[in-house]
This record gives structure tokens, sequence and C-alpha cells, in this order.
């Protein structure tokens, strides 16, 4: 076998690591987004605006960060019913826009990303998930 495929083939893709939230005062525990993860956060947060030659699709980046939060955060699970009665949230993304601050939002964006092997470098989670569907 070839080092290229010995190194795919032994490779860990589903990761988790701890990620200390100072403000809260503990670890969250997240983990790495699959293709299909990231496949449906897009398809979520993306919607189309009017009919016919005038549609267009318009993407919601604060959601698709939201959701990143969601699926790559397994504790704590922000769909919890006592999460989402705790901050008057009527789902999981409601919840965490509402349950952290923002740079704990952002801290958590970044670290879940990483995992997933996307490189924050500036460009915006839609253009990094573009560059990695389209190779």
């Amino acid at each position: 076998m070839s080092n290229a495929l010995d190194a795919l083939l032994s490779r860990e893709i589903n990761t988790e690591k701890q990620v200390y939230i100072e403000g809260i005062g503990t670890n969250f525990t997240v983990k790495s987004l699959t293709n299909a993860e990231v496949d449906e956060i897009t398809d979520e947060s993306t919607r189309k605006i009017g009919k016919g030659s005038n549609q267009r699709t318009e993407y919601d980046e604060q959601k698709a960060n939201a959701l990143t939060i969601v699926r790559g955060c397994k504790d704590p699970q922000f769909a919890d019913k006592q999460v989402l009665e705790a901050f008057g949230a009527t789902s999981a993304d409601e919840a965490v826009r509402a349950a952290l601050k923002p740079g704990e939002f952002q801290h958590l964006i970044k670290e879940i990303l990483e995992l997933s092997g996307i490189n924050m470098t500036g460009e915006s989670y839609e253009e990094e998930v573009d560059e990695i569907k389209n190779g």
C-alpha cells in the first residue's frame, strides 16, 4: 500500500476535544462535523426568496454559525428541554444565540470548524464550505 493510502485508512475522522468557556467556567465537549452535517447546515441556512425570474437564494450566516454549534457541541446539548426552557427558546439554534455571549459563540465555532478540518483564515463559513464542496 502507498503511504497516502495507509494514512487515509488509519486516520481518525470523528474527533472530539474539550473547550474551556471562561465566562461559564467549564469545558464544553465539541466534535468534528461530517460532510453530511455541513451539507445539512448549509441547506437549513439557505432559503429561496421571490418567485420566477426574481427568485434568489439567501444564506443566513448567523443561523449557519448557530447550527454549527448545535451539531458540533456534544455537551451540553442545546436541544435539551431544560436548555430550551431556561433560555425561552423554541429551537436549539435559538438557544445557542440566547445562552452564549458573542465571544463564546465565536470561540466555539472556531474550535468546531478547526476540528472539522476547516481552517478559518478570514473567509466566511459559506466560502469555506463552497471551497470544500467544489474541491
